[in-house]
């Protein structure tokens, strides 16, 4: 897992990635204190009580009141992510014309090595690979080594 300030700049900036989180066991996420994976441990730790809520919202509204937590997708959530755009339309209706993982590493490949994905700059981690792939097929942008902007 790509815990590098690179990673964590790419992921603070990528707000519709960020928009997507919904709190889960086993995602990491970077705060003011360090990186973390939010687990059994943390969920023990951060379990209290907010009345009316359930485990999964308390956990939420505390990671949002005392965090500020920026999500760091592991290689397999931003796939996922991928494959979910290029299945379904936004009311969860599926396309005919479906996807799976060799089409989708197909189409990986021709956006790197046909469609300029080989010109950014220093991508260092396979997450940072998929986050650009992602971001750039989702919302048409492209990471400049600062910030995303819309191509």
């Amino acid at each position: 897992m790509d815990t590098s300030k690179q990673f964590v700049k790419m992921c603070s900036s990528a707000r519709e990635i960020q928009a997507l989180w919904q709190f889960k066991m086993g995602d990491w996420f970077s705060y003011e204190l360090g990186i973390e994976v939010l687990d059994e441990d943390f969920k023990d730790e951060k379990n209290y009580d907010r009345h009316g809520m359930t485990r999964d919202e308390r956990i939420a509204s505390f990671m949002e009141d005392e965090f500020n937590p920026v999500f760091l997708p592991r290689q397999d959530q931003l796939q996922a992510m991928y494959l979910r755009f290029r299945n379904f339309d936004s009311n969860g209706r599926e396309y005919a014309d479906q996807i799976g993982l060799v089409q989708m590493l197909d189409n990986l490949h021709e956006w790197y090595f046909y469609e300029g994905g080989d010109s950014y700059p220093a991508l260092q981690s396979f997450e940072q690979l998929w986050l650009a792939f992602v971001v750039k097929e989702l919302y048409s942008k492209r990471w400049n080594s600062e910030t995303w902007v819309t191509i």
